[in-house]
Formats: structure tokens, C-alpha cells, sequence
């Protein structure tokens, strides 16, 4: 899971490169943004790299002002945004995150 503070953008490329390990990509992610640009514009930077590669991120809103997001294979985002929605977890899927936080950008 990525935890990115709303200002820590330097936070975002190494967490996500380590998401990327753990998901058995071999690939290494490289912001092209820089680390001047907003963790919003970051995520969603992430978030089109990974979907070619089979992958969606899965945002969670747990309240406070860090961004969480979670690296799913497509194949299973329905069943784990469901899994979370019983659970009571507020999600969004990366189009509606972005469509969302990037309206006002």
C-alpha cells in the first residue's frame, strides 16, 4: 500500500517501485512529473503506467491528509472493491479518484 503524505511528493516513486516488487513487476516506474508536482498528479501518473501492465490502483479515504492507494490486478478489482465496501472502507477506483481530486487542478 502506498501512504503518501498530501505535500511528499518524493515519497511517492519509491513507494510505488516497491509496490511494484511485491505485485512481481519487473519494471521500475519513473516519475517524468519530478518531484516538484503534486502527489495528486504523481498517483495518477502511477496509475497509467501500471494499467497496460494489467494493474489498477484502488484508493482508499481513511479521513486524514495522506493519500492511500493499493496496487490490484484488474482481474480482481471488482471483487476487492466489493471486499471493501463491505467492509465499510470508503474506495475509489483510479478514474474516479482522479476524475475527482483533479477537477479543481
Amino acid at each position: 500500500m502506498i501512504q503518501v503524505d498530501w505535500k511528499a511528493t518524493e515519497e511517492v516513486a519509491w513507494q510505488a517501485n516497491e509496490l511494484l516488487t511485491a505485485a512481481g513487476i519487473a519494471e521500475t516506474w519513473h516519475m517524468k512529473s519530478g518531484t516538484k508536482a503534486a502527489v495528486l498528479h504523481a498517483l495518477a501518473e502511477f496509475s497509467t503506467w501500471v494499467r497496460p501492465r494489467g494493474f489498477r490502483l484502488l484508493h482508499l479515504d481513511l479521513g486524514d491528509d495522506a493519500y492511500y492507494a493499493l496496487l490490484v490486478r484488474e482481474d480482481q478489482l471488482e471483487e476487492i472493491v466489493q471486499a471493501a465496501e463491505d467492509a465499510g472502507l470508503d474506495v475509489q477506483e483510479s478514474d474516479d479518484f482522479e476524475r475527482e481530486q483533479l477537477r479543481d487542478c
